[in-house]
């Protein structure tokens, strides 16, 4: 007789970190660290209040003993750690500083920032860059967040059952006040429709760009191959008065709630994925959710609710 297969023992991760980036994210995977055992080798950020301030205390947590750096001036070249857990932009090209710091000090990178969950699509040249210098250094680059789950792999599990696909539709509505209110005025609260289009629409804002590799990355996932993306960029305007607690001040109709983002992706076998998403703070009852329905044999419809976008977010 076979003998029985010994029970597979937990491996304890144990690594040490850095912090890059001490603001809400930054904070929240702070804590995560701590929760976890996990050293804490440093810590930096943008210059600002943020530096010269204990990462513990910050974090609402006793004082650590590390201190938050300027990231510009710090010192990288004796750095000793496992895993930086980056958390500042969306974008690519503004974060490669932290990126070249990070890898050619030798230390993995895991990264929160929308651009990074599909590189080769966003930026293919800044995306062969970080190749290269994760290589050269023996170090790895990821990508890393709520997409993952609740954008990316549910699109891509929306369609499984399909033998035959005509189209897809992802729909979703993010709640931009558990974050604070920097990141609603990013997406346009309180903006006039005016404002709006100057900043959000005319250039590409703090959401242009960023969501159609969602499409492109579940589409290609799947076998197709992407010949037109577009986009759009709306102001959400309400019909009447609405009073926005964050900002504590009430935005008459016609002004600025938030932002639509509308995206259209077709491929060469004829099938074409689209996508609305809202950013906005919320109406009483409304939830964050996630929705793909994709149109074939059979159709297949699939619900992604999240009930805390702050921690999901450093997921």
């Amino acid at each position: 007789m076979n003998k029985p297969a010994e029970k597979l023992q937990s491996v304890k991760i144990s690594p040490k970190v850095v912090i890059y980036g001490a603001g809400t994210v930054g904070q929240i995977l702070t804590r995560f660290a701590l929760d976890k055992n996990w050293e804490i080798a440093a810590a930096f950020n943008r210059a600002g209040d943020k530096v010269g301030k204990d990462l513990g205390e910050l974090s609402g947590r006793e004082k650590l003993g590390v201190i938050v750096q300027d990231a510009d001036q710090a010192d990288y070249s004796s750095l000793e750690a496992d895993i930086a857990l980056v958390a500042i932009t969306d974008r690519m090209v503004e974060n490669m500083p932290a990126y070249e710091r990070l890898l050619n000090a030798g230390i993995n990178v895991l990264c929160h920032g929308a651009e990074n969950y599909y590189p080769w699509f966003v930026n293919k040249t800044l995306a062969a860059k970080i190749d290269q210098m994760a290589k050269e250094n023996g170090v790895s680059f990821s990508g890393s967040g709520i997409w993952d789950s609740s954008r990316i792999w549910a699109g891509v599990i929306a369609t499984g059952p399909c033998v035959d696909i005509e189209a897809l539709h992802h729909w979703s509505i993010t709640d931009v006040s558990r974050q604070g209110t920097h990141l609603m005025l990013r997406c346009g609260t309180g903006m006039s429709v005016e404002e709006f289009t100057e900043k959000l629409v005319n250039v590409d804002g703090f959401v242009g760009g960023a969501y159609p590799q969602v499409l492109a990355a579940v589409l290609e996932k799947i076998g197709y191959t992407i010949t037109d993306v577009s986009e759009r960029r709306e102001p959400v305007l309400f019909d009447e008065p609405y009073f926005c607690e964050p900002l504590n001040k009430e935005l008459a109709p016609g002004v600025c709630i938030g932002t639509r983002v509308v995206i259209e992706v077709k491929t060469t076998a004829g099938v074409t994925a689209t996508m609305h998403h809202e950013l906005r703070p919320f109406r009483d009852g409304e939830e964050e959710s996630m929705n793909w329905s994709i149109k074939g044999s059979p159709s297949v419809d699939l619900k992604f609710v999240r009930h805390d976008s702050a921690i999901a977010s450093a997921s």
